[in-house]
């Protein structure tokens, strides 16, 4: 059940991390930056969590050490993940610079192999082949709008970075800690 759960999780948050460009275009009109709507948008979050925590009782307990790793994942692999993919919609249409973001999953599976020794099984091939068929299609076809050598690298800069955070999360002491305790702390 818990494997299920999470996988509705998981689509879940894909739904909302599409919503992305939506409200950053929003927010950008509205007289946002960048900066700003990271920090609207962590702000939210963690308000939201904190609240999460306290009505489920989750107990805080990520030590100082890992507190300092979360610090570092959070600036360097989600953070600047974020501002980076956001910047980039400044040079080129969101729904094409989010696809080229999820450059990631590919960077996941490569790095997995290379630094943690994981193996490459048919599925995952046939899930990345998918993903990037569907990526061709919306980038590659007659895709509206500029698509700039900056957007591209920032959107694609983007999916490295996020694909460090998934990696360093999902391989030490950091994948032992709460979930949501995790996710509070990098908001």
């Amino acid at each position: 059940m818990d494997k299920v759960k999470g996988i509705f999780y998981v689509i879940g948050a894909a739904i909302i991390f599409g919503f992305i460009p939506f409200f950053a275009k929003k927010a950008f009109l509205n007289g946002f930056n960048e900066m700003t709507f990271i920090l609207g948008r962590c702000i939210f979050a963690t308000l939201f969590l904190y609240v999460y925590i306290k009505k489920k009782g989750i107990i805080f307990k990520a030590s100082k050490r890992d507190q300092i790793n979360i610090f570092k994942i959070s600036i360097i692999g989600y953070g600047m993940m974020l501002y980076i993919l956001v910047l980039s919609y400044s040079y080129m249409p969101t729904g094409i610079a989010t696809s080229i973001h999820f450059i990631y999953p590919l960077v996941v599976m490569i790095g997995g192999v290379i630094f943690y020794g994981e193996r490459i099984s048919f599925l995952k091939i046939l899930t990345l082949v998918t993903a990037f068929i569907g990526i061709y299609f919306i980038v590659g076809f007659k895709s509206q709008g500029n698509l700039t050598l900056l957007g591209f690298t920032l959107a694609f800069i983007s999916g490295v970075l996020y694909a460090y955070y998934i990696l360093v999360v999902g391989s030490g002491n950091l994948k032992k800690i709460n979930s949501i305790e995790l996710v509070f702390y990098v908001s």
